[in-house]
């Protein structure tokens, strides 16, 4: 069984077939207590205040680069089209969907039960409101354990393991009692503390009952299903971009880099430049996993990297969310499709990200030792 673990999705699968399944690594644990927030965890809490110095010098460098690749085209920039856009969206009609007449309803989870977690897409349908019952939150964050929304490694682990072990008996159709009669590949980024790999695999083979585990890295992971033996590989995930040079199969320590930049960024990015549009949506809130999935469908769909398809373009979209109709919303863009992707470019454009976090390693040293010195690599500051 190969398992790949990663912000938002979990790949995992048998080695034996083509590809893996991928499906959301969360899980939404019942409490003993109510809660009072929305209890997901997708925008930083405490975000620090913004530099708006330089955030409106990123925006003039954006702006000036697409202005650049439309003259490089020899393609007109489309006069007013900031006030067209405005001017739309704000006096735009919303328009309720029965449930009879829309296909592709949310099917949300029943929480009344005496089940005490969901994983997966029944963790993303579960209706978390204020006063909710259940905690959503995803146990892996910016490529490594999540030390942010946890008070502990072992509580991490827990839901790591509960996650897994569902999707291997659920999705993969493995008994749990022959997990036991099974090995593990488990899959991690180049950078992963040592001793979270410690716990890891302490956690699959103790408590998971794996027959053994071998442990892979992704960049040499990837080289070698490429088929090529040296190559620079750049990961862009959803929370984090690691870039490393691979050389005859092994990895070069002085080469990796791991930068917090990722497709969530160009979400929450892609986001505010809508409302600053007036977006009709005025009420989207990325806390919550629907809205999150609405705000990512949106980017998916709309999001573009080619000048040719840079237009004052009207699209339709639907809005769900628990226990309410769904809505029909009609919205106009234009250069905000192009720009958001380019804040991975131009960094300054985001928003600050918290540091806040509730536990840490301390003397985390890098297990990689050189083989003529056979000395360890200084010890690293994990921040």
């Amino acid at each position: 069984i190969v398992i790949h673990p990663g912000s938002r999705n979990l790949r995992i699968g048998l080695a034996s077939e083509a590809f893996p399944i991928s499906v959301p690594h969360v899980i939404a644990r019942k409490l003993k207590t109510p809660v009072n927030t929305t209890a997901d965890h997708h925008m930083d809490i405490d975000q620090p205040e913004v530099n708006q110095e330089e955030y409106d010098y990123a925006l003039q460098e954006i702006r000036g680069e697409l202005r650049w690749r439309m003259k490089n085209a020899k393609r007109r920039a489309v006069p007013n089209a900031e006030g067209q856009v405005i001017g739309f969206n704000a006096t735009a009609v919303k328009e309720k969907i029965l449930d009879h007449n829309d296909p592709y309803k949310v099917e949300w989870t029943d929480v009344k039960t005496d089940i005490p977690y969901f994983v997966g897409e029944k963790a993303l349908n579960v209706p978390v409101r204020k006063n909710s019952l259940y905690s959503v939150r995803y146990p892996w964050k910016n490529g490594t354990l999540n030390n942010q929304d946890y008070t502990s490694v072992n509580e991490v682990l827990s839901d790591l393991e509960a996650i897994w072990t569902d999707v291997i008996v659920n999705d993969l159709e493995v008994e749990r009692s022959d997990i036991k009669n099974c090995n593990a590949v488990l899959v991690i980024p180049d950078k992963l503390d040592h001793s979270y790999i410690c716990d890891l695999v302490t956690m699959m083979l103790r408590y998971m009952k794996f027959k053994a585990v071998i442990v892979q890295q992704e960049s040499t992971a990837a080289t070698y299903g490429a088929g090529v033996s040296s190559a620079v590989v750049v990961d862009i995930g959803a929370q984090k971009t690691n870039i490393v040079c691979i050389e005859d199969g092994v990895c070069q320590l002085e080469s990796r880099i791991s930068i917090r930049l990722g497709g969530d960024d160009i979400t929450k990015t892609f986001v505010s430049f809508l409302l600053k549009n007036k977006f009709p949506y005025a009420d989207i809130d990325l806390s919550t996993t629907y809205d999150w999935r609405l705000a990512e469908t949106l980017k998916e769909k709309w999001c573009t990297m080619n000048e040719a398809d840079i237009s004052v373009q009207v699209y339709d979209f639907f809005a769900r969310t628990p226990f309410k109709d769904t809505l029909k919303y009609q919205c106009k863009v234009y250069d905000e499709v192009f720009l958001a992707p380019l804040c991975l470019v131009y960094p300054n454009i985001l928003q600050p990200k918290s540091k806040k976090a509730n536990w840490i390693n301390k003397n985390v040293t890098d297990d990689v030792i050189e083989d003529a010195t056979n000395v360890s690599l200084d010890e690293i500051e994990c921040v």
